[in-house]
């Protein structure tokens, strides 16, 4: 998929390294109201990231049909990722039936290996998982 600056990311460039993957849309309320909560575990990864020399793949997953109205969410959310993509096919979006998705928001986390290791954790639990025990980035 196409980033906002309209780079592609690809699988590849994922390997080795743990992904996460969460889905929302600028139409989605509980989706927006999750934005600040993802930008702070966002800045926290990416601290470790830095940190530790690791690497954790933060990936937002638009299922906009709008590319305006995509764009417009970001900016009021901050939404502020490196990977922040959407196709715009809203949710006839080959990733959504990929990942079978039934409602969002929604997340997927995978490990080095590309195993996915949880689905929809949230709050603590997810903090927990990708920033305290950190236990899913490899040493």
């Amino acid at each position: 998929m196409v980033n906002m600056n309209g780079d592609t990311l690809k699988t590849a460039e994922l390997q080795g390294k743990v992904v996460y993957v969460y889905f929302w849309s600028s139409w989605c309320n509980n989706c927006r109201k999750q934005s600040k909560r993802q930008i702070e575990l966002y800045e926290k990864i990416r601290q470790i990231n830095l940190r530790k020399k690791k690497e954790v793949v933060f990936i937002a997953v638009s299922l906009d049909d709008s590319e305006r109205l995509w764009r417009i969410a970001v900016s009021q959310d901050d939404l502020h990722l490196p990977n922040n993509v959407c196709d715009t096919k809203g949710w006839k979006s080959p990733i959504a039936d990929a990942f079978g998705l039934r409602k969002i928001p929604s997340n997927f986390i995978y490990d080095t290996q590309g195993k996915l290791v949880k689905r929809n954790v949230w709050g603590n639990q997810l903090d927990s998982l990708l920033v305290q025990r950190n236990s899913l980035v490899p040493n």
